[in-house]
């Protein structure tokens, strides 16, 4: 009866990181980040159902969604040095901090700082071309729209790629090391 009345906060539901100008909401009890609940240059609200629960990308979980922002950044990452050439690095900014911003002026037309439907369906057609990963592009620009209306905003798109990326578990690469064959001194071929 008392656990269920108190209730302790371990960590505030806000948590920033100065230097990259980048805030996110976390679960109080754990400490873990929320996916998609993070915002660049101000402080998410984190009181909301959405702050709760984080959100998803319909039909795209778990190693779908990882290999999906793998590719979704990659082709981003690769598009932006072709085009751009990498030059000098621009002191604390990432390459794909320097490349979603560059993707988003790219897909923004009428520069009015909103991808309207209009604008980014062309690019949502792309994305859904990934190999088995047809219903994470698919669904992925419905995800950057936070407020649902149609248009995704330089803040909800940086929240939509660079945030959700960060927040999710890497995956630890396996270490293949090259061993000697423990029989090649025992066994002898036959003459």
């Amino acid at each position: 009866m008392f656990s269920s009345l108190f209730f302790c906060r371990l960590y505030d539901l806000v948590q920033c990181h100065r230097s990259s100008q980048f805030c996110w909401c976390v679960n109080p009890e754990t400490g873990t980040p929320l996916q998609g609940m993070s915002k660049y240059n101000g402080k998410p609200n984190c009181s909301g159902k959405d702050a709760r629960y984080g959100r998803e990308i319909k039909g795209c979980v778990g190693k779908k969604k990882a290999k999906f922002f793998q590719r979704l950044f990659a082709s981003l990452i690769s598009e932006w040095i072709i085009t751009m050439g990498e030059g000098d690095n621009e002191g604390a900014i990432s390459n794909k901090d320097r490349a979603a911003r560059w993707k988003f002026a790219q897909l923004d037309k009428n520069n009015n700082n909103r991808l309207e439907r209009r604008e980014w369906k062309p690019y949502r057609e792309e994305l859904k071309q990934l190999n088995k990963l047809r219903k994470c592009g698919r669904n992925f620009m419905r995800f950057c729209d936070k407020d649902t209306d149609r248009r995704i905003t330089l803040d909800e798109w940086l929240d939509c790629t660079l945030n959700v990326d960060a927040s999710m578990p890497v995956a630890k690469p396996k270490l293949m090391l090259q061993r000697k064959n423990p029989f090649l001194d025992i066994l002898k071929p036959e003459d």
